[in-house]
């Protein structure tokens, strides 16, 4: 399990498992009353969930936040893309494998040739056309 601390939650993953640091071998050799009295008998369990539910909310509200600043980043370095009208691109594919046919997809290009943008339907939807058969 991993011990160290996780710069998106502030905890480490193995207190967000088991709401506890791990026990490292010196632990153990040196205290074995901190193993015996730390049991969760009935009485206090209730203090242990509300103390689990604390954390877990707090790494969900870090989480989030370092999303957020993960996602300003990236969107400050990321151009708008927009197409016109009779502008060529390519299209991605998604082949299945048929070994019967011996089609492999891993070896199959992702996208086809270039086809024609021929109708804008929203910023991120267009109807495009295969200049070499304008009929299709």
């Amino acid at each position: 399990m991993n011990t160290s601390v996780c710069q998106f939650t502030g905890y480490t993953p193995a207190y967000l498992t088991f709401d506890r640091e791990l026990r490292t071998p010196d632990d153990v050799r040196r205290d074995f009353r901190a193993i015996i009295e730390s049991d969760n008998f009935v009485l206090q369990i209730t203090p242990y969930l509300r103390t689990l539910a604390t954390t877990l909310s707090q790494a969900r509200d870090t989480h989030e936040h370092q999303q957020d600043i993960r996602k300003k980043y990236a969107d400050s370095k990321r151009r708008d893309v927009t197409y016109k009208l009779s502008d060529l691109v390519l299209v991605n594919t998604h082949v299945l494998s048929k070994a019967k046919a011996n089609i492999t997809s891993k070896f199959i290009p992702r996208r086809d040739e270039p086809y024609q943008i021929s109708r804008i339907v929203s910023p991120t939807y267009y109807e495009v056309k295969d200049p070499a058969n304008p009929y299709l």
